[in-house]
């Protein structure tokens, strides 16, 4: 039987949020459009695609339409709408139409009250003439993203009430003519391109504004607000991050509107508006990212005992955080992060009753943080990092707020255990987000497996000892164990998270093998950086130690790891970064590492390489190509909680603000590269930036492949402390980004090319302990390098190293001042003097020694002249005595 057989005298059909577009047949659509007396139609949140469309287009009786929230798209509908001039409310949104606004707009429909076309893929310029009925009360064009052009068609709506154009490309200034909408009680022009001015007598027409977004464009000047001086319906006023200032003075008595919320968010504020002590019905308030340097306003606390959102975060507030006298109040998000607020915070078990977000991170508070909730404590994100905050974390808090999904005390002074058996944790399952890194606490953290939602996991540099204490879920992205006594084997479990940094630890034992196992995907997301630089890792690489396409950085750097790297390594076809430098790894570099066409960074240092460097290895990045969807660029968004929003009743709609989205939590990926003699940690975007190569403390041979002068993007080269032959090659003069250069401690020869001074980035320069000849470069950045890049080639010359080349002109004459007696007329290298007369010396003994044994005339003759020297010495001595003695005694 027909969906619709029985309904032809029907005047009201609401299907909507059924989802039953992929269940009606064609027969049933037909049949839709036997109902030549419909007035309603309500087909929203459901499935249809626009074949729809055609039936509906029969409907001509037909006063409120609704299809919003459907899988229509394609170009807008233009042609189907066109008979259907008896509407009075059309709701077209989210169904991403496309393309531009029907050419004769809506003028023909003359009674259409409500027009929503929001949340689709609209790409047009509004006429400059007009193409809205003069009856419309509301419309809707928010969230397309690409609609522009001027507001002037606008002008000549009179009874508009509401407005929303947010989030488009709408730019160019404010017209003036909008003050001919003297109707308009919601206006939201939000996340746009609107320049200059915000006109004081456009705004002092509006009168019956209730509601005014222009949050995030490009607003500049001055404003007061006592351009509001007649609105006595004003209730929502949000001018955050543009470049207006606001006035904090009110010119005037007392203002007629009484606010419930308002935002001004970064407009370079002094101080706290005062007309805000006037207001006693705000709900929420945000003069965050300021420069308000005044004692924390406890009166407006005071004063608006409705208020439910206090945001004053980064700003310059002073003194001790003063809460009201009264015992408790109703606010649920409270934010002072990043002022300068101190002393030791005492919040009392009734303080409050309704907070769920609480942000005390980056101020002075010192002390024990004494907070005793209420045993139904509906707290959900607690952060207090950065501060001096002591002691031990209230077991009460831990048992009563059971509803916690981030808790942040990283950067504090805390000590003691943390999550032990005396806290009642088998409540805690919401807890998605733990910071706990930058602290003192101790033991071990076996009830972490009890939280099952746990997203990010952070207790770096803490003194936390024993095994792995969780078991990672499929839902946990991030896990930070760094820095601290954790010991025993790497589980396979960790592998599942896309974050995992177990570095300076006491790790021991060989890497698991972990390839074959599953439960390290999460639907399409994969581990992307894994660092465990730092324990007491043995044995070889496994074959099959992981096996992730995705995998960006791996760092297994300064454990004792052995044996050689394996093909199988080679299956990290997007891995950014490996580092094994400092482990006990042999055999050649493998050809491989050539066919990771994204390598930015590549460390193999202090192991013992051998063979050749590969003349393939320019295949790599390091800086030269990098990918558009870099995840180094890439933040890891793990949590966003989202506060309340505060509706009104409109015409078209409750208001969709949506509140603030708070405490994302934002992870990036570090990595320390030695460069420039110093170790640097490398993190997040300019992780991207950074590109090198260190091969040093091998024991690497052959030359150094010309190829590697490709490498035109990269920063840092490394070769020392290896047995390399040959010449530098002159193609390193293509480095041109290139910021260190150590070729020290090789053996090599030749002169140092010339056309290295083109490389203007280079700040470290160093050849020492080789066999170059010739002149040191000299002239640009050459001139900051000192002696100890040059010494150990004897046979380098130039002015730095203060020695003559062959071809330089004798030195002027000394002036009056020189003491040329004491200059030397020679320079004498004392390692290759005594070096070179040592083996002169034992050439010639041997050479002695071997004429004496073969030729015995010659023996005789050395031992008949030995033998004559040595009487005549003695007889000689003899005399010269007695004389001197008996001479004395008879004189």
């Amino acid at each position: 039987m027909s969906l619709f057989q029985h309904f032809k005298e029907l005047r009201t059909l609401n299907l909507s949020y059924n989802y039953i577009g992929a269940f009606i047949d064609n027969e049933d659509v037909e049949r839709l459009s036997s109902l030549k007396k419909l007035q309603i139609l309500d087909l929203s949140h459901n499935e249809f695609d626009r074949s729809i469309l055609s039936w509906i287009a029969t409907l001509t009786s037909i006063k409120i339409l609704n299809l919003g929230e459907n899988f229509m798209g394609g170009s807008f509908p233009s042609r189907e709408l066109a008979n259907l001039q008896n509407l009075e409310i059309l709701d077209l949104n989210s169904n991403k139409f496309s393309g531009t606004l029907p050419m004769q707009g809506f003028i023909n429909f003359k009674s259409l009250e409500i027009l929503d076309l929001s949340v689709n893929n609209l790409d047009a310029t509004i006429p400059p003439y007009m193409w809205a009925p003069p009856s419309l009360r509301a419309l809707s064009l928010a969230f397309n993203g690409n609609l522009r052009g001027s507001l002037s068609s606008l002008c000549n709506l009179k009874r508009l009430e509401e407005l929303y154009l947010q989030r488009n490309m709408f730019g160019g200034n404010l017209p003036l003519c909008l003050c001919n909408l003297t109707s308009i009680r919601y206006l939201d022009l939000s996340n746009n391109s609107f320049r200059g001015y915000i006109p004081s007598s456009w705004l002092s027409n509006l009168k019956s504004l209730k509601y005014i977004n222009l949050e995030q464009n490009l607003l500049e000047g001055f404003f007061s607000f006592s351009s509001f001086a007649n609105h006595s319906s004003l209730e929502f006023v949000n001018f955050s991050d543009n470049k207006i200032e606001v006035e904090t003075k009110y010119l005037g008595s007392v203002p007629p509107f009484q606010l419930q919320f308002l935002a001004l968010k970064n407009c370079h504020l002094p101080r706290v508006p005062e007309f805000l002590y006037h207001q006693f019905k705000l709900k929420m308030i945000d003069l965050s990212s300021n420069r308000i340097r005044e004692r924390f306003p406890v009166w407006l606390l005071e004063n608006n005992t409705e208020l439910d959102e206090l945001r004053l975060g980064n700003n310059h507030f002073t003194d001790r955080l003063h809460l009201p006298s009264y015992s408790s109040f109703n606010i649920s998000i409270l934010d002072v992060s990043d002022n300068h607020l101190y002393g030791q915070l005492q919040i009392g078990e009734k303080m409050f009753p309704n907070i769920w977000f609480l942000n005390l991170s980056i101020n002075d508070f010192q002390g024990d943080f004494l907070f005793s909730p209420e045993e139904n404590c509906k707290l959900r994100s607690l952060d207090l990092s950065f501060n001096s905050f002591s002691g031990e974390i209230p077991k009460k808090m831990i048992s009563s707020c059971i509803s916690l999904q981030l808790l942040k005390l990283s950067h504090n002074n805390f000590h003691g255990e943390i999550f032990t058996a005396r806290y009642n944790l088998t409540d805690l399952r919401d807890l998605s987000i733990l910071y706990l890194n930058d602290n003192s606490f101790m033991g071990s953290l076996s009830s972490v497996t009890q939280f099952s939602s746990l997203q990010a996991l952070d207790v770096s540099n803490n003194n936390f000892d024993g095994e792995i204490p969780l078991y990672i879920n499929n839902s946990t992205i991030y896990v930070n164990l760094s820095h601290n006594f954790f010991n025993g084997g790497v589980p396979c479990q960790i592998f599942s998270a896309t974050y995992i940094d177990l570095s300076y630890n006491n790790f021991s034992g060989s890497l698991p093998s972990c390839s074959n196992q599953s439960q390290y995907h999460y639907g399409e997301r994969e581990t992307g950086f894994i660092n465990l630089q730092g324990n007491s890792l043995t044995g070889s690489i496994p074959n099959d130690f992981v096996n992730m396409s995705s995998l960006l950085t791996l760092n297994l750097k300064d454990n004792s790891l052995s044996g050689s790297i394996s093909n199988k390594l080679g299956i990290f076809p997007n891995l950014r970064a490996l580092l094994l430098g400092g482990n006990q790894l042999n055999g050649s570099i493998p050809n491989w590492l050539c066919e990771l066409n994204e390598l930015n960074i590549l460390d193999l240092s202090r192991n013992s390489f051998s063979g050749s460097i590969p003349d393939c290895l320019y295949n790599g990045s390091f800086g030269r190509k990098p990918g558009d969807g870099d995840l180094f660029q890439t933040q890891l968004e793990l949590l966003g909680i989202e506060g309340p929003a505060y509706p009104d009743e409109g015409v078209l709609r409750s208001h969709r603000y949506g509140g603030f989205q708070y405490d994302n939590i934002i992870v990036d990926p570090k990595i320390e590269f030695v460069t420039k003699y110093m170790a640097y940690n490398y993190k997040g975007h300019i992780t991207m930036l950074m590109s090198g190569l260190d091969l040093s403390e091998n024991k690497l041979t052959g030359e150094i492949p010309f190829e590697l002068g490709k490498l035109s993007e990269i920063h840092a080269l490394n070769l020392s402390h290896n047995h390399l032959i040959g010449s530098i090659p002159t193609a390193f003069s293509n480095l041109t980004a290139l910021e260190s250069l150590d070729l020290s401690c090789n053996n090599l020869r030749g002169e140092i090319p010339y056309r290295l001074i083109d490389i203007t980035s280079l700040a470290v320069f160093n050849v020492s302990f080789n066999n170059l000849s010739g002149r040191i470069p000299d002239g640009a950045q050459f001139n900051t390098f000192d002696k100890k890049s040059y010494e150990g080639n004897p046979f380098l010359c130039g002015t730095l190293i203060e020695k003559k080349c062959s071809n330089e002109p004798p030195n002027p004459s000394p002036t009056p001042h020189a003491e040329p007696e004491n200059e030397k007329w020679y320079e004498i290298n004392h390692l290759v003097f005594f070096a070179s007369f040592s083996v002169s010396f034992a050439i010639f003994f041997v050479g002695v020694i071997t004429i004496l044994l073969v030729n015995p005339y010659w023996r005789g003759r050395l031992f008949y002249h030995t033998e004559q020297f040595v009487f005549s010495f003695y007889y000689s001595v003899y005399d010269t005595f007695s004389k001197l003695l008996f001479g004395h005694l008879f004189h």
